[in-house]
């Protein structure tokens, strides 16, 4: 638990934010550009949790299921950019949709764990575009219309 403690420590110094406010799990709040997000640390004991709440499903079905698509269709995109999750809530929170992402602390520099919390601020305020209906789906309707044969539609090109 003190790495986590630690670390955050160091990030809060990095970012000139004085001392962290530690909840009693250990989590605390960063928050930036009317981004909240919550570091907590993992069970393992060597990497932290970012996690965010993004918003609530729409309760039209239909409207859902567009939403539904559009955000794993961001999931497969951001694959080569982001190991962030978009995860739906249990029981009463069932619509409420959240974006979560592990990193691994002990091994990375303060300036990656900044990069990899913009990265993860970055895809949640596209999963909160897709919520709120102020996602430009246009490539996808593209893709959908277009001449392409079905074999290409299926190629995806991951990169390390």
């Amino acid at each position: 638990m003190n790495g986590f403690r630690d670390i955050i420590a160091r990030l809060w110094d990095t970012l000139d934010l004085g001392a962290p406010a530690f909840a009693a799990d250990n989590a605390v709040e960063l928050e930036t550009d009317e981004v909240v997000v919550r570091l907590s640390p993992a069970v393992s004991g060597y990497e932290m949790v970012l996690s965010a709440t993004a918003g609530h499903l729409a309760s039209d079905p239909v409207e859902r299921m567009t939403q539904t698509r559009q955000m794993l269709k961001s999931n497969l995109r951001h694959l080569t950019i982001s190991s962030a999750l978009v995860a739906l809530g249990r029981g009463d929170m069932a619509e409420t949709v959240f974006v979560r992402k592990n990193i691994t602390y002990t091994s990375i520099s303060v300036s990656r764990i900044i990069s990899l919390i913009e990265e993860f601020i970055v895809h949640y305020r596209h999963i909160k575009e897709i919520i709120y209906n102020k996602y430009n789906d246009k490539y996808d309707r593209y893709r959908e219309i277009s001449t392409l044969n079905e074999f290409h539609k299926m190629n995806f090109i991951f990169r390390p």
